[in-house]
């Protein structure tokens, strides 16, 4: 892992490129509708590439028993999550948007945000990303199932369709799941082919992020007050409260290292992608997004330098 100094440069450089997507944007350098085409470049080619590349290119550091460890922790802490969005709600006296905080609560940037924080942060650790991925896979299952549901209101919103395993991102999860079971190698130049286009996620992502902050009314932002608490037991509580939960039990740091990070994520921005879909209060969301997006660049550096 990183050195403290290391890690909130790296995440700062990160910062630095969303900046520069918030000026384009507010430039019209980047439109909406160019953001729109560069989302579903990076959702449909460069981040499977970067899930593939990871366990093409890794070391493989984490036994098999390990990655299924991983797996399974995934789903757990997941699992918390619901459980802790089931009563916020109702602790924050919030009816009306009460799916929109549980949907804050329980996802966040895992892709976008945290496959770069990741390769940052676990430099020497070229299969970091593959673990990262895991989450990811979580994610994506439970956004569209879960998360559909508790925004739309619609029960029928919550099925699992087949099409859904059809996604990019778990395709290539699932592959990653099948190539480091198998121990399979690629050709060279196909490993260097996929690590080509896998190199351009991270800056794609961080301008995607910025474009996607850039609309987001700044005057009205800091004035929503119960979104400070909430993201402090959102980035800092929860990721402090499941490193000491695994602790005892997980001695990889590896492992411990990835589900903490994982848990201090952002909001995710699908959050105002789907509020605005089934029309709930957008601004709530963006607001979200945009609140955590900043606080992480000061949480992410403090925990690893406190808990690691």
């Amino acid at each position: 892992m990183a050195d403290i100094t290391t890690i909130f440069l790296k995440i700062l450089q990160l910062v630095i490129v969303i900046a520069i997507g918030y000026a384009a944007t507010k430039a019209r350098v980047i439109t909406q509708e160019g953001k729109k085409h560069l989302s579903e470049l990076v959702l449909t080619i460069t981040n499977p590439c970067s899930v593939l590349f990871a366990v093409l290119s890794g070391e493989n550091t984490l036994t098999k028993k390990q990655v299924l460890l991983l797996t399974a922790i995934a789903f757990v802490a997941y699992g918390f999550l619901i459980l802790v969005a089931h009563f916020l709600p109702k602790v924050l006296r919030e009816k009306k948007d009460a799916g929109v905080w549980r949907f804050m609560m329980v996802f966040s940037n895992v892709g976008f945000f945290g496959f770069p924080v990741v390769r940052a942060v676990f430099v020497k650790d070229s299969s970091a990303v593959f673990y990262a991925a895991i989450f990811n896979l979580v994610f994506q299952l439970l956004a569209y199932t879960y998360g559909a549901r508790q925004i739309s209101g619609d029960r029928e919103e919550g099925r699992l369709r087949p099409k859904l395993l059809l996604k990019p991102i778990i395709i290539a999860s699932l592959l990653a799941y099948v190539i480091y079971f198998t121990g399979w190698k690629a050709p060279k130049f196909m490993t260097d082919t996929v690590g080509f286009m896998a190199n351009v996620t991270s800056p794609l992502c961080m301008l995607i992020i910025g474009s996607s902050l850039a609309i987001v009314p700044v005057g009205r932002v800091f004035t929503r007050w119960k979104l400070y608490p909430v993201l402090i037991l959102k980035q800092i509580g929860i990721p402090v409260a499941v490193y000491f939960a695994l602790s005892g039990f997980v001695t990889n740091e590896t492992i411990l290292g990835i589900c903490v990070i994982m848990m201090a994520m952002p909001v995710a921005a699908l959050t105002a992608l789907f509020c605005t879909k089934y029309e709930r209060d957008g601004e709530l969301a963006a607001s979200g997004v945009f609140l955590s997006t900043l606080l992480s660049v000061a949480t992410i550096p403090l925990l690893m330098w406190l808990l690691f």
